[in-house]
């Protein structure tokens, strides 16, 4: 398995056009992406302007696959102006 993690932290009051946004980004690699085993968005309730994303894929392709679909595309270029900055971090899993 091939496992990210994304912070998001977002321009101050960004937080709600950003959630519809990558709640439809996950939905959509959930059912159209095989190689998509989890894609799950989660916020911090006290820090509106952070969203966190961990994403597991079958393997490395997989999320190749993901970055190149076109709805992956779409999401990026309609919330680029919402991000301050993005993290993303590539885990190992040590035990399930």
């Amino acid at each position: 398995m091939y496992t990210i993690t994304v912070s998001f932290e977002l321009k101050p009051g960004a937080q709600d056009q950003f959630l519809p946004l990558i709640t439809e980004n996950a939905q959509q690699s959930r059912s159209q992406e095989p190689g998509c085993v989890v894609f799950d968005v989660c916020i911090v309730p006290s820090k509106r302007d952070y969203v966190f994303l961990y994403e597991v894929y079958r393997d490395s392709a997989a999320f190749e696959a993901h970055v190149a679909s076109d709805h992956f595309k779409i999401f990026d270029r309609r919330t680029s102006d919402l991000i301050v900055q993005k993290k993303v971090a590539v885990l190992t899993r040590v035990s399930s």
